[in-house]
């Protein structure tokens, strides 16, 4: 049986191969990058963690619910 994932969960695992991507093209390809284009993708890293942490404190809170209330 296959791993069932709700599309809150896919969301953020999107987010973190996002950012992960990011992060590697910064990283391994940054003495081809102009400065504006580093910025961009500082910025793009920081918007994308920002929501990826709101949409897991969403889950966890949504979660907690469903422990406490046996649902």
């Amino acid at each position: 049986m296959g791993l069932i994932m709700e599309p809150m969960q896919m969301e953020i695992t999107k987010l973190h191969g996002i950012i992960k991507g990011l992060e590697y093209t910064k990283k391994h390809f940054s003495h081809t990058l102009k400065p504006y284009e580093i910025e961009n993708i500082n910025l793009q890293i920081q918007q994308n963690q920002n929501r990826m942490g709101w949409l897991i404190d969403i889950y966890n809170t949504n979660a907690a619910h469903k422990i406490n209330t046996n649902n």
